[in-house]
């Protein structure tokens, strides 16, 4: 039988930290607060949320003990990236500030790096520091931003929330008022079709058959017309053809005159460039 979270943390996770080092962890199974297992002490933090290990190491005569990565416990059969969600969140920066983000199985684990923001690609954090109100912070990239995820913290000019729930609920209340006309006009459909089989019963050629038909076939039109315009209510709750209502719009407050200019500036340029390399190929 396979060791649950608890049995897995006492029975194959301790005995490894304990030989790479963390001796006699002060560890209670499943606490509901975490757990930093430093040298041979084991303290708990304050605050909400739960990990099960904080890792830190002693650097010289550092006060306190340096965090460096988040260990996140599964049961023993579970695949270890199950844990990754909820352990990159306590890798934000404003809690743990730690670098690396693990969750194990006590026999496999799955890694999780936050990236340094000097590693991130330019094209990427360029507008961001040309912003000065961003000096000195870190770039909201996705890592960063995850455990804040669906509250005003995790607004970004590069990233927003959707609630899908919402827009489930509102497009449901808006689908509503159409479904209800389809299902009434069903019903009278159904009140037609009852009289077509009574007056088939006395004359199967009375005109009011033809009549009624046509009336039919109208209003199973207006049903399916309602029921179309509901499925596209229903359909643009996942459409992700959203405008991110965070970005930035830069106007270019350049007049014409300043616009020809810039564009005669660079036509010379072309010409210039054209002309050297004209004489390199003649070369």
């Amino acid at each position: 039988m396979s060791y649950n979270e608890a049995e897995t943390k006492y029975n194959l996770i301790d005995p490894v930290l304990r030989e790479k080092g963390y001796l006699n962890l002060l560890i209670r199974l499943e606490t509901p607060a975490p757990v930093e297992p430093i040298g041979n002490k084991g303290r708990r933090r304050r605050g909400s949320g739960r990990t099960d290990y904080l890792l830190c190491v002693q650097v010289g005569n550092m006060p306190k003990p340096l965090p460096v990565a988040v260990l996140e416990a599964k049961k023993e059969d579970e695949d270890p990236y199950k844990g990754m969600q909820q352990a990159k969140g306590y890798s934000d920066c404003d809690r743990f500030d730690v670098k690396y983000v693990f969750a194990s199985n006590g026999h496999r684990y799955g890694e999780f790096e936050v990236i340094d923001d000097s590693k991130l690609p330019a094209n990427l954090t360029a507008d961001w520091l040309e912003d000065e109100t961003n000096e000195g912070k870190r770039f909201p990239s996705y890592a960063r931003i995850l455990a804040k995820m669906a509250t005003p913290q995790g607004e970004s000019r590069y990233s927003w929330t959707i609630d899908f729930a919402k827009r489930r609920a509102d497009a449901r209340d808006e689908m509503q008022p159409h479904l209800d006309k389809a299902n009434a006009i069903k019903e009278d459909v159904v009140i037609f079709k009852e009289k077509i089989k009574a007056l088939k019963k006395v004359d199967t050629k009375n005109p009011a058959i033809k009549v009624l038909e046509e009336k039919i076939s109208i209003q199973e039109k207006a049903a399916r017309d309602e029921e179309a315009i509901a499925s596209d209510i229903d359909a643009k709750v996942f459409d992700l053809k959203a405008v991110n209502p965070n970005t930035v719009i830069k106007v270019d407050m350049r007049t014409s005159k300043e616009i020809i200019e810039n564009i005669e500036l660079h036509g010379k340029i072309v010409a210039e460039a054209m002309k050297k390399l004209s004489l390199l190929m003649k070369d």
